[in-house]
């Protein structure tokens, strides 16, 4: 999915596609939707799993932050209806509220949150707006006790962090469909800062911005629109270091990316690195891609049986490919020994998987569909190539955040304002 709305500058926004986050090893900043450390729930007791809890919280509720001291979530926005938009820590065990702090409190201003990120003991939250009521900014909280702290100006629905630093892209248009996108680099100690800008026109009405990235120790991937008649995209590396050969414009500092990629549409979500940052995996329309990460070089390829409908997730050499028909296509993440791959077995779920998959060490891969159905299935396949979901729950209501699969539980967000928390 992806916003589009007009005002006076027009921001075109992609998706929110973050699996989540937890204070436990591995911070997931390549973007893979694994979480090494939850092995609580298994193949062998994922069928006891059930509703702990289910907390209103205003607005549609996107993915949360789960780490050892509790849950944080966002909610509220352009997609509440109007509400403000709050942040705020749950205990994990009964959901209920430790601290809750109001990211925009403007009446009738279509502000929407994006899913929060804790880096040290600051908790990143970006808002962003579509009116001229209120400015985009990312809002930063103390995240033991909600506090707030001095926002960073800069525009993005996802950032992402990394060590000291934190990476965010976005994109927009004026009325004249003059169209500018950014991805920057903000490094929350000392210097080190930069921000890269690209203008375009021409483009025939049709812009979203960039994805967010998926960022390893050297570098961070995005998937951006192309310039020239008729569109396109590209799948892009970029140094997570300010290029060195960078030049200034009317708009600002231009930088090169390390190699740009073309792809037969706009990619799913967003791109993932391995964790061992050599390979980067994107979904674009029908296609699925393997590209060496120095490079750009494909590496194998696969056609998937409908469109990518958000980004795959990577674990324990798999790749999870959600689809728009319902399929849930997984792959060898290191190929099959040929340049165009098959999948080595299938899920069929009612209705196109709308998030990103979530992968736990307990062996179990989470999909959360259109139809508000949260599944389960073992993550090594079943012997067979179709597999049935071990587990299943219905939500009610269109699923906005997760799954993310944390600390022994699995969090939902949902669009009526709720998050809920299953668990064995």
């Amino acid at each position: 999915m992806t916003r589009h709305v007009r005002r006076s500058v027009v921001a075109f926004v992609a998706v929110i596609g973050l699996a989540g986050c937890w204070l436990q090893p591995g911070f997931d900043s390549e973007r893979g939707g694994f979480n090494p450390s939850d092995g609580a729930i298994t193949t062998a007791n994922v069928t006891g799993l059930h509703q702990h809890w289910a907390v209103p919280i205003g607005g549609s509720v996107y993915d949360p932050a789960v780490f050892a001291g509790g849950v944080y979530a966002a909610a509220g926005g352009f997609s509440g209806g109007g509400a403000p938009s709050t942040v705020r820590l749950l205990n994990a065990s009964d959901g209920a509220t430790k601290w809750s702090s109001v990211l925009e409190n403007v009446s009738g201003s279509p502000l929407t949150p994006g899913p929060p990120t804790l880096l040290g003991n600051a908790l990143y939250v970006p808002l962003f707006s579509y009116t001229p009521l209120a400015s985009d900014s990312i809002r930063v909280f103390d995240a033991t006790n909600g506090s707030s702290r001095s926002p960073i100006a800069q525009r993005t629905n996802v950032v992402i962090a990394h060590d000291t630093r934190l990476v965010g892209s976005q994109g927009e248009c004026t009325d004249t469909f003059e169209c500018m996108a950014s991805l920057w680099v903000y490094n929350t100690v000392g210097t080190g800062s930069w921000e890269a800008f690209r203008v375009f026109s021409s483009l025939n009405g049709r812009f979203t911005g960039p994805t967010s990235a998926a960022v390893g120790p050297n570098r961070m991937v995005i998937g951006r629109e192309r310039s020239g008649t008729g569109g396109g995209t590209n799948l892009q590396s970029w140094s997570l270091d300010k290029p060195t050969n960078c030049t200034s414009t009317s708009s600002g500092v231009n930088c090169p990316a390390q190699w740009s990629v073309a792809v037969p549409d706009l990619v799913a979500g967003h791109p993932l690195l391995s964790a061992d940052n050599a390979t980067v995996y994107a979904a674009s329309a029908t296609t699925l891609l393997a590209l060496d990460a120095g490079t750009g070089t494909q590496r194998w390829s696969a056609t998937l049986g409908a469109s990518a409908s958000a980004a795959p997730a990577l674990a324990n050499g798999w790749l999870y490919v959600p689809t728009s028909n319902g399929d849930l296509q997984v792959f060898a993440a290191n190929g099959c020994g040929h340049a165009t791959c098959s999948p080595v077995w299938t899920a069929h779920t009612t209705s196109s998987i709308a998030q990103p998959p979530a992968v736990t060490s307990g062996g179990i891969v989470y999909t959360a569909s259109a139809d508000g159905v949260v599944r389960a299935y073992p993550a090594a396949g079943c012997g067979h190539p179709t597999c049935t979901a071990l587990w299943s729950a219905a939500t009610g209501s269109t699923i906005t955040g997760g799954p993310v699969a944390a600390l022994g539980q699995l969090y939902i967000g949902t669009s009526d304002g709720r998050l809920i928390a299953y668990g064995p």
